[in-house]
């Protein structure tokens, strides 16, 4: 365990040196992916770009004529596709992404001037723990609320060991992938900020020997699911007992599973964090009708929130969802997206 440690921190070492010398919003080494196009126009149309993981919703509010360009969900992919001189004219994504704020580091000017630096909250979802309700018991009696101290205290263990049934196995929890997923990102960034103590954090608390090992218990529970609740719903206990996920996505998978809806708990993710899509115009291009249609696709039809008042989707009454979010910041409670982009490098080095 010394040697991976020494291993890891080292290499971590490099990542927050690599990420000062190329700038706090460079992306990262590893190839995410490419940005792919719908396109009916022959290339001259205006573009929407759309963060994966959105694209069912950009898909349905994209104006006619335009082209529908899907983006992986970094930082490198993002800050290519508002470069200044380029066909976009609007982005829906999630924040923080959405303040890339593409900077030159020698001149601190940002080479897009036709970009704010960040765009507008269209809609929020608190992050959450989905759990099956026996589960949930066991993990509020051993460590109350602190979810995320539990993943750490109790990795490996079997359940019966911190009073769960012994048939349940080991802790088994479900994410979507951190080194592909926005808000898998997010939830590992959320993950060192309960273990530092802090919500947000410097790239170079990365190295802290408490980090390295919060990343080896975590890898060692960890079930990666592109559709964490699919597998829940459909395989039940034996895939996963605990998934990670926005509110939005948890109340629109139960909508439609019958009775499971009644067989989860679900509680806040300490630290309280909020997963925004963002809706960025650029090259002073007016989002029109594409505002409202996004509003009404996430809050009306969907399980987002209004981010002025935080109430909870109207066609969620009946399903679980949270009914406090008092607690939660005036910000997405996450660190700046250059830290979080770090923390998924450093993921990925350490665990992955």
């Amino acid at each position: 365990m010394t040697g991976r440690l020494v291993a890891a921190a080292v290499a971590i070492v490099l990542i927050v040196m690599g990420l000062a010398l190329r700038g706090t919003f460079d992306g990262p080494d590893e190839d995410t992916g490419s940005a792919t196009v719908d396109s009916s126009s022959g290339g001259d149309a205006r573009v929407l770009a759309c963060t994966d993981g959105l694209d069912d919703v950009c898909r349905t509010v994209i104006p006619d004529g335009w082209d529908l360009r899907i983006i992986p969900a970094d930082i490198t992919s993002s800050t290519e596709v508002v470069e200044p001189g380029g066909q976009v004219a609007l982005w829906i994504t999630f924040g923080p992404w959405d303040s890339i704020r593409t900077v030159d580091d020698r001149t601190n000017k940002r080479v897009n001037t036709d970009m704010p630096a960040e765009g507008e909250t269209i809609a929020v979802s608190p992050a959450v723990t989905v759990a099956w309700n026996d589960r949930a018991e066991v993990l509020t009696s051993a460590c109350g609320t602190e979810f995320w101290t539990c993943v750490r205290d109790h990795a490996g263990e079997r359940w019966s060991s911190f009073g769960g049934d012994s048939r349940w196995g080991q802790l088994k929890v479900g994410l979507a992938s951190p080194t592909s997923s926005a808000f898998g990102a997010a939830a590992i960034a959320n993950y060192v900020g309960d273990t530092l103590g802090a919500t947000t954090y410097s790239a170079s608390r990365l190295r802290d020997a408490s980090v390295i090992r919060a990343f080896d218990s975590l890898d060692s529970v960890l079930r990666v699911e592109r559709s964490v609740l699919s597998a829940m719903i459909t395989r039940g206990a034996a895939s996963v007992d605990v998934a990670v996920v926005t509110e939005a996505e948890a109340i629109d998978a139960f909508r439609q599973s019958g009775d499971r809806a009644t067989q989860v708990t679900m509680a806040a993710l300490a630290p309280r964090s909020f997963m925004a899509v963002k809706l960025v115009e650029i090259g002073g291009q007016s989002a029109g009708d594409v505002r409202s249609d996004l509003e009404t696709a996430l809050i009306d039809d969907g399980a987002w929130r209004d981010p002025e008042t935080l109430q909870p989707a109207t066609n969620a009454a009946t399903l679980p969802f949270l009914t406090d979010v008092s607690q939660y910041p005036t910000d997405q409670g996450l660190p700046a997206v250059g830290v979080i982009e770090a923390t998924r490098q450093a993921w990925v080095t350490t665990a992955g």
